[in-house]
């Protein structure tokens, strides 16, 4: 090919079309063979291009892979599935812990309040109800429940003011 700011020559134009002539009067007589591929060459090759590309992708899939200059690493599915199940354990409790807050919380409110009256009044001494649900520390939070909290903190000041 010529350079694409030199303009072809004549000579190279005629030289060019009576190439395609040539190769026209062979396909007619049916002569013809072609310097390039043959369109099944091309279907096998990209076939082949395909398979490769979703084995290489099934394999990065399966086992993960380090980081690269143009992508961030990729952990293997089993990896994946393995966090995702603690994930799941982790909600599972959670809300399991949320829904007996939910039924027994009231009921300490409750008992709270009435135990405030009681002292607020001053006739007899008040007591701490004995049979509350216990309150979960900061490290036996789950991490759903972490993130409620971190999510809720502006709502603590509504409610308590």
């Amino acid at each position: 090919m010529t350079d694409r700011k030199a303009r072809r020559t004549r000579a190279q134009m005629i030289e060019e079309m009576e190439a395609k002539l040539a190769a026209y009067k062979a396909k007619e007589d049916g002569t013809y063979t072609s310097d390039s591929e043959t369109l099944i060459g091309k279907r096998l090759k990209g076939g082949l291009k395909r398979r490769r590309t979703l084995l290489h992708r099934a394999q990065v899939l399966i086992a993960g892979r380090a980081a690269t200059e143009k992508s961030p690493p990729m952990n293997g599915i089993d990896d994946k599935i393995e966090r995702a199940e603690a994930r799941l354990e982790d909600l599972i409790e959670s809300r399991e812990r949320a829904n007996e807050q939910v039924a027994r919380l009231p009921g300490d409110i409750e008992a709270i309040a009435k135990a405030i009256e009681v002292d607020e009044q001053g006739l007899e001494t008040a007591e701490f109800p004995s049979d509350l649900l216990a309150l979960p520390g900061e490290g036996e939070q789950t991490n759903a429940e972490a993130e409620t909290v971190h999510a809720t903190n502006d709502d603590d000041e509504v409610l308590n003011a």
